[in-house]
């Protein structure tokens, strides 16, 4: 047997908006590590530091593809939840020029 979801349009409207802010409070966190390796760049110098600063920096691309995935699901929740919002609007208002059997 298939399982059912019952979802209002608001809720899914509701885990965008928290997405959204776990989304910017990720983009801040990354910011701060390249901050902070900049930062461990200027302070030492060496071979070392160089690899460990390639590596760290290696992962910008992949922080960037998590942040542009996350906001496309974003997009797409807040995109279904209005088209839910206009189909059942409309369904609504045909269902209310329906005759009533009487004249």
């Amino acid at each position: 047997m298939a399982a059912t979801f019952n979802i209002t349009p608001q809720q899914i409207n509701a885990a965008a908006e928290r997405m959204e802010t776990s989304l910017r409070n990720f983009v801040q966190s990354e910011n701060r590590i390249y901050a902070a390796t900049e930062g461990l760049r200027v302070q030492f110098q060496g071979v070392a530091s160089d690899t460990f600063n390639q590596r760290i920096v290696a992962y910008r691309n992949d922080f960037r593809a998590v942040e542009t995935s996350v906001t496309q699901f974003i997009d797409f929740l807040r995109t279904y939840s209005a088209e839910a919002v206009r189909k059942e609007n409309d369904l609504a208002s045909r269902a209310g020029q329906l005759s009533t059997g009487t004249r």
